[in-house]
């Protein structure tokens, strides 16, 4: 309010500073020079009448002499709060006169307001004086102009995603450290404007995330609340930075790619972003589409939409039709004629999916193994009183430089099906039952066992599939007396050679010595029948009393300790309602091999530019590698024992493709420093050397490499 009135006065004071009788107001007066001056003069009569508008009413006025802006009843200074009288500019505490003058005119009145105002206008500006001097002109009064504001600006959290298909929040630690390293994950981004243009806003993210460039368009999302799952955010909330800013408070903005996985290992140069519209070209079709649509129209896209590896090096990537990782039998199978269940899931991977959203991702559990001995180091390591299967679980394979990223734990399952079926059962190739153990079952061992197998579910593991089908029927919860038993199924032994002597016996005399050779292996299953009453009518149940007893009934109590800790996160009751459904995860499917036409489809090659010494190196690399999974695929011995499960666990960790498949795709390399094949089971990167012109020396390295390798950090 004080600035505005002294500017009134300025403009007062030079309207007439040429009219008659304002002579008086010499350029000395205004001049703006932080030097003394003499007092200001009287106050012209021209402009007596105007300035007497901008004058305030007096108050009483006190016969006793005040400062100039103090009410009270002390004399103080104009700007000092304490209760010592003062004068208007010292600092004493002693009493010193006022410069003011006080009257009972209303004349003096004004003539101290005009004395204050050009006493004011000198001491505003007395500072700068010198460089006023230089650019204004006689009588003119500096331009008091307000400084520019500052345009609106918003810092904000943002948390740049790896998948296409990620809709929850990534808690994992090893996981966030992936894709910090990747130069994704969260980062503070500032925007300068929070009016600028959508163009604008997108080339702001992109210069953050440079990965979001090349990965065909992206869309923001945001975290339902109390949950951690992922929505989108729809337009124009999501190209308008003011509206973003009052849509999310302080939650984070995660930002998901549309066509393309982000590459979390490696990072190529980044090229000058343009985004004069926000138009996007879809991977498949190559046509142009919004952003707003262009997720919807990949859901409509005609070509198929996974971009396949060529099969030679100087094809270009096609399209070829995805294949299901895990298969379900058959539909004509027979399904239990007792099944009134209402089918919750349709495939493995809704199962998977449904598991996981029991996982509390914050609450981590470390699980340290030695690859020695796994099968011991993981069972006593869930016996800590800390472990609960709704824990996220993290595996550690001590003195193996790792971080668990998921490879880890692809590699710690399939390690642990392993030596499971190796020292926890009994039985042929794809057809094993437990084994009998009393000290086992007073240990608890098989609980600990089911508990595992849950987890293994619940991280997307690639399962134990081994179990003879009386072994899952029983766990399914079918009724002992429903269960056929296959003769071939049964473990190599006297029991399993007993029947197959009897199988095709038609005489009595012959049938009763086979028995009476083999009389304890027929009286441990209960059989009372006197061996000489026995006849071929009794061959039939013979046959299933023992071939249930030795494959069933010997582990009974085992399989009762193994269901109870399938009970953990609801798994029990998935395999008892979805029975079909949930085979491959303990029983041998053909179709869940991998192949080498699987594995070529799986990998993702990446080239140098075409024309250059290093792309004919790297054809060439590839054309040696593809040979070489040729040879595994037709030859009935594979070179030097090498298996296309050897090089799919030396770039996984895991043998057969997961039931979530593998996220992000898999991806080819290519380095020409590097002697034997290295790979990154987190990141899902396979690297080849470029260094071998021969076949020969190529396969050489190939083979020691995916067979000798030793684990984590070691080659």
């Amino acid at each position: 309010m004080a600035s505005k009135k002294l500017e009134e006065a300025i403009n007062i004071l030079l309207q007439f500073k040429n009219s008659e009788g304002a002579g008086v107001i010499s350029r000395d007066e205004l001049a703006f020079d932080s030097t003394p001056s003499p007092s200001p003069p009287p106050l012209p009569p021209p402009i007596r009448e105007p300035l007497r508008a901008l004058e305030p009413a007096a108050p009483y006025q006190s016969s006793q002499p005040q400062s100039c802006s103090s009410r009270s009843a002390q004399p103080q200074s104009c700007s000092s709060r304490s209760a010592q009288p003062q004068s208007c500019s010292s600092r004493s505490a002693q009493p010193q006169p006022c410069s003011s003058r006080s009257g009972t005119g209303r004349w003096n009145n004004f003539e101290s307001s005009y004395r204050r105002v050009v006493s004011s206008i000198r001491g505003v500006a007395g500072n700068t004086a010198t460089e006023m001097k230089r650019k204004m002109p006689a009588y003119d009064v500096p331009d008091y102009r307000p400084k520019r504001a500052k345009l609106p600006s918003w810092t904000h959290a943002f948390f740049c995603l790896a998948g296409t298909n990620d809709d929850r929040v990534p808690t994992n630690r090893a996981a966030r450290e992936c894709l910090i390293l990747a130069g994704l994950g969260e980062k503070k981004i500032q925007i300068t404007n929070v009016d600028c243009s959508t163009a604008e806003f997108h080339v702001k993210l992109i210069e953050s995330f440079p990965k979001l460039e090349f990965c065909g368009g992206f869309e923001l999302m945001r975290c339902i609340p109390q949950t951690r799952q992922l929505e989108l955010i729809k337009s124009p909330v999501c190209h308008s930075p003011r509206l973003l800013r009052s849509y999310m408070g302080a939650a984070k903005v995660y930002i998901r790619p549309i066509q393309e996985n982000i590459d979390i290992e490696m990072m190529e140069p980044r090229n000058d972003v343009n985004v004069s519209e926000l138009m996007q070209v879809c991977l498949r079709c190559n046509n142009e589409f919004p952003l707003d649509l262009l997720r919807s129209h990949l859901d409509q896209c005609g070509q198929e939409s996974e971009l396949t590896l060529p099969l030679e090096p100087s094809s270009s990537a096609s399209s070829t039709p995805s294949f299901s990782p895990i298969h379900s039998p058959p539909a004509s199978q027979e399904v239990d004629a007792n099944e009134s269940y209402v089918k919750t899931f349709t495939s493995m991977l809704d199962v998977v999916t449904h598991l996981q959203n029991f996982i509390d991702d914050t609450n981590v559990f470390y699980l340290s193994v030695r690859r020695e001995d796994l099968l011991a180091s993981a069972l006593a390591g869930i016996n800590s009183a800390s472990f609960s299967p709704i824990k996220q679980l993290e595996v550690e394979f001590l003195g193996e430089e790792a971080v668990d990223g998921g490879g880890v734990k692809r590699e710690f399952f399939r390690l642990l099906a392993y030596e499971v079926k190796l020292f926890m059962c009994v039985g042929k190739k794809n057809c094993y039952e437990l084994r009998h153990d009393t000290p086992g079952l007073q240990a608890n061992k098989f609980e600990r066992l089911g508990l595992l197998m849950s987890a293994s579910l619940a991280h997307g593991g690639s399962g134990f599939p081994f179990f003879s089908l009386s072994v899952y029927d029983y766990i399914c919860g079918k009724e002992i007396r429903d269960i056929d038993i296959d003769i071939e199924s049964m473990p190599n032994g006297e029991a399993f050679y007993l029947l197959k002597e009897i199988q095709d016996m038609t005489d009595d005399l012959a049938f009763q010595k086979a028995l009476s050779d083999h009389c304890d292996i027929l009286f441990s299953t209960g059989f009372s029948k006197p061996i000489c009453n026995v006849t071929i009518a009794d061959k039939e149940e013979i046959t299933r009393v023992v071939a249930l007893h030795h494959t069933l009934l010997q582990c009974l109590a085992e399989l009762d300790q193994l269901k109870k800790g399938l009970r953990s996160l609801g798994v029990l009751s998935i395999i008892e309602e979805n029975k079909n459904i949930m085979k491959p995860f303990f029983m041998y499917y053909p179709d869940n091999c991998i192949t080498a036409d699987k594995l070529k489809d799986l990998l993702r090659a990446h080239f140098a530019e075409k024309g250059t010494n290093t792309r004919k190196l790297q054809e060439e690399a590839y054309s040696y590698f593809i040979r070489l999974l040729d040879e595994c695929k037709d030859s009935p011995v594979a070179p030097n024992d090498l298996s296309i499960q050897d090089v799919l666990v030396f770039f996984t960790g895991s043998d057969v493709i997961p039931p979530l498949g593998f996220t992000p795709r898999p991806s080819l390399y290519f380095d020409e420093f590097i002697a034997y094949p290295f790979a990154s089971t987190c990141a899902l990167s396979l690297t080849l050397p470029i260094k071998y012109e021969e076949y020969s020396k190529f396969k050489e390295k190939m083979v020691y490499g995916f067979k000798n390798h030793g684990g984590f950090g070691k080659v």
